[in-house]
């Protein structure tokens, strides 16, 4: 725990640099493109068109509101995907700040994460045009919870981002095993297509998978008016809680020696 107080005290401390790194990085992400920034909204929602035209028309298949549905999927889906795969390569990436300046490397991973939460908020300003514009669903007392899934998935992918940006200090391979790692596992989470497709014996194990109770933490409160389902909701804040203060600890117990690897 000594470990993870150290890490949220150097955030705390660093925060106006943290920011100011945030924001630089958003400003370069789209910089040489002729849409800049809007590309954080065009993307998920072409993938979206790309994936309803797989699902709808080829295989002829057409769930509930699924628009929506899968959009939920691939803004969340890629939030976390974006963070961890950043993460493998921040340390060395931003190996002149903790070299030169000699600041933690903390302010690394935690000002990439803030950057891509501001295309990740972005998206769901989309996803909350479509919820009311176009489909005309009406919102419930449900949906107040929302925001505490906004901050439950901010510390799952701190928690993962930790491991990756160790781990892919001193294992520069890493990048291209997460490359495949991320395809198999949004193709072994329910984005393009309900839980109900999996034969009811394996189930449970199907949704044991994190990103299972992602989604549906996401779409059962604001796109089904229900409750998450709590149990696994509790499973889920007990991993994301264990992999928070283990990952913290390998950080803050490596980072000693990050200087002489990046």
């Amino acid at each position: 725990m000594r470990s993870l107080y150290q890490v949220f005290r150097d955030i705390v401390h660093f925060r106006a640099l943290i920011w100011g790194l945030a924001v630089a990085d958003l400003k370069a992400t789209h910089r040489d493109t002729i849409l800049g920034n809007i590309w954080a909204l065009l993307s998920p929602l072409m993938r979206m068109l790309v994936y309803m035209f797989i699902v709808m028309v080829v295989f002829r298949s057409r769930p509930p509101s699924f628009p929506l549905y899968l959009y939920s999927a691939l803004i969340t889906f890629g939030f976390f995907r974006s963070c961890v795969s950043r993460g493998a390569n921040c340390i060395v990436n931003g190996s002149n700040l903790i070299t030169n300046v000699r600041v933690p490397a903390i302010v690394l991973p935690v000002s990439l994460i803030l950057s891509e939460f501001f295309e990740f908020f972005f998206a769901w300003i989309v996803y909350f045009f479509m919820f009311f514009i176009v489909f005309h669903i009406h919102p419930t007392p449900y949906m107040a919870f929302f925001p505490v899934m906004i901050v439950l998935q901010l510390v799952f992918n701190f928690a993962f981002t930790l491991y990756a940006a160790t781990i892919g200090l001193f294992f520069r391979d890493l990048s291209n095993i997460l490359k495949f790692s991320f395809r198999l596992l949004w193709y072994l989470s329910p984005g393009l297509y309900t839980v109900d497709r999996i034969p009811v014996k394996y189930q449970f194990i199907y949704k044991l998978n994190p990103i299972y109770t992602l989604y549906t933490s996401y779409r059962n409160p604001v796109l089904y008016g229900t409750s998450p389902e709590w149990n696994y909701l509790l499973y889920f804040l007990g991993l994301t809680l264990f992999l928070l203060v283990t990952g913290a600890m390998l950080f803050k117990y490596k980072e000693k020696v990050f200087t002489k690897y990046v």
